[in-house]
């Protein structure tokens, strides 16, 4: 049984874990107490997120016509605020972390993730946590950052950057020393790792030389995929292969979805670029959840129950999708992951 060890050091610490995502963010934390087990929790309340927590927020922002941030995550999502960005002009933030360029990383982790880091630890552990413990570790807190696999020295230096200018730490060694990173592969292991072992598996007697492990972190931007040694008697895990991350991940299959929407209503009162978009977003939170096999047809909702064009196949407000035309938008990030292992 694989049992976490206490926590060494000599005075309390707070730890914040961030997982910034193309489609999605989360946010976990620990208080470390001296000779305490050390207990990971989640935040699943944030702003505007309504009764219903979550451990995900939406990774989008509004940034208005001077370049100031209106809105971040589950506020950005509200149908007021909505109305509000497009009458005002507003730049709406979304799918960013999908590109390892030095120019795109440059301008995005000098702005747009430094407001995203700044935001949010006031907004999720500060007002939830007795004055005493915040008043303990707030100039002392540790920083973990998730990044896709083969994100090394000059992404990880933007990172630090935006960290330092959303005022998170200082410019310092010491400050430096507070921010860790963990790919998403090393992060996926850890996961598992607790999982596993909860549920009994794996079966040591059956492999008493241990076993392969393969993570396969299928996420909203890239495709993460690792490979490791387990053995047991002590539990140990040893890369055995280069990680690998490809950018396939499920953006790019509502992109693709994006142009069969523009090819199958062209022509319709549905082909102006906006509705298209709409649509899109549809499919996005729906249709793609449901997706199983080439043989049944998907259907998005592109209008109300009235709404009917047999020419581009609309029946009572929804347009029918082949079932090998839903599936073929899956292909290339099958072909990603196999093309991988």
């Amino acid at each position: 049984m694989l049992k976490r060890k206490p926590y060494t050091g000599l005075t309390r610490q707070l730890v914040l874990a961030f997982d910034i995502g193309t489609t999605y963010s989360g946010i976990s934390y620990s208080i470390l107490q001296p000779g305490g087990i050390p207990q990971p929790q989640g935040v699943t309340k944030y702003p505007g997120q309504g009764q219903v927590g979550d451990y995900k927020l939406p990774s989008i922002m509004y940034y208005d016509r001077k370049g100031d941030l209106k809105a971040v995550g589950y506020e950005a999502l509200k149908d007021e605020l909505v109305e509000v960005a497009l009458a005002e002009g507003w730049v709406k933030v979304e799918w960013w972390v999908i590109d390892g360029s030095a120019t795109l990383l440059l301008i995005l982790y000098s702005r747009v993730v430094p407001d995203t880091f700044s935001s949010v630890p006031k907004l999720t552990f500060r007002n939830r946590t007795p004055g005493y413990i915040w008043l303990s570790v707030k100039d002392e807190i540790q920083f973990i950052f998730t990044h896709p696999n083969g994100w090394e020295g000059a992404q990880q230096q933007h990172i630090r950057r935006a960290i330092v200018l959303a005022g998170l730490v200082p410019s310092t060694p010491d400050g430096h020393a507070r921010v860790r990173f963990l790919t998403e592969g090393e992060a996926g292991l850890h996961f598992c790792i607790w999982d596993l072992f909860a549920s009994g598996v794996p079966d040591q007697e059956k492999y008493p030389q241990g076993q392969g492990v393969v993570v396969i972190d299928a996420g909203g931007g890239t495709l993460d995929l690792s490979m490791y040694s387990m053995k047991f008697d002590p539990t140990s895990f040893e890369e055995i292969a280069p990680a690998e991350c490809r950018l396939q991940g499920s953006v790019f299959v509502t992109r693709r979805a994006n142009g069969l929407l523009q090819k199958k209503l062209q022509g319709s009162r549905y082909s102006n670029p906006e509705m298209i978009d709409d649509i899109t977003h549809t499919f996005d939170q729906t249709t793609k959840l449901h997706i199983s096999n080439a043989e049944q047809p998907a259907y998005v909702k592109v209008g109300s129950v009235r709404e009917n064009d047999p020419a581009h196949d609309i029946k009572a407000g929804k347009l029918r999708l082949l079932g090998q035309e839903v599936t073929k938008l899956f292909d290339d990030s099958i072909s990603a992951v196999i093309n991988c292992v």
